[in-house]
């Protein structure tokens, strides 16, 4: 019976502990898109402003128009181009493949901020910070003076 307990114990230990690292894992802060949900025309909300602000940065701020959280045919259009202009299906949907792509664009700073920087654009770049493991808030910026364009929180 002993035995048992200890078993019984030695389980509840272990599946506490699993359970502990991986909410420690599931708290890491972002520091690139791959985690990015697939996003479509339709699509609204803070996920759709980084997009079209990152889109900026890939020179596509004449097509995307306004940062306004709506996909809508002209953010579909600048991610067709994206994905044209980087070798990827051009299907104007930002799914993994397009989202990791982007990513290879980013330059983590600390474990809560990254940037991401094209050669694409001359004008723009985006300035991420995870204020915390649960937000991530991002600033449009210009190159020559970092003054901020436009700010939105992703999630």
């Amino acid at each position: 019976m002993k035995s048992k307990k200890k078993s019984v114990v030695a389980l509840s230990l272990a599946v506490a502990g699993s359970l502990m690292v991986a909410g420690i894992a599931a708290a890491a802060y972002a520091t690139n898109f791959n985690s990015f949900p697939t996003l479509q025309q339709g699509a609204s909300g803070g996920y759709v402003r980084a997009l079209q602000a990152n889109l900026y940065a890939f020179g596509q701020a004449a097509t995307v128009g306004t940062i306004d959280g709506s996909f809508g045919s002209s953010t579909k259009t600048a991610v067709q181009n994206f994905q044209t202009a980087y070798g990827l299906t051009s299907d104007g949907s930002m799914g993994p493949a397009s989202w990791s792509k982007m990513s290879a664009y980013t330059v983590a700073e600390t474990t809560s901020t990254f940037w991401l920087d094209t050669p694409s654009s001359t004008t723009y770049y985006v300035d991420y910070n995870n204020p915390t493991t649960s937000s991530l808030v991002g600033k449009l910026k210009y190159k020559s003076d970092n003054t901020i364009v436009n700010s939105f929180t992703v999630y």
